[in-house]
């Protein structure tokens, strides 16, 4: 289990990490190209997450929507150790 929530919180610190070099780039003159490639990475990243939590949970809508919720607030790797610590 400590591995799993270890895991989780590595992948949450890592998103904001990315989120907060994304912001840094966009304030450093020069580097909004930069900015612009994460932000457009991260977005990727998610609207991916969106998709295949919509394909493995299409049949229950309240189940879905759980899951985009801590998708796009970064919360989704803690959502799913805590499913996989708790069997």
């Amino acid at each position: 289990r400590l591995r799993v929530f270890g895991g989780a919180l590595l992948s949450t610190v890592d998103l904001i990490t990315d989120v907060y070099m994304t912001v840094q780039f966009f304030n450093t003159e020069g580097e909004e190209g930069y900015g612009k490639t994460n932000a457009i990475l991260i977005g990727l990243t998610m609207f991916t997450q969106l998709l295949v939590s919509y394909a493995q949970n299409s049949k229950s809508i309240k189940h879905f929507f759980l899951d985009a919720i801590c998708i796009l607030t970064g919360f989704k790797p803690g959502l799913d150790a805590y499913r996989v610590g708790s069997g």
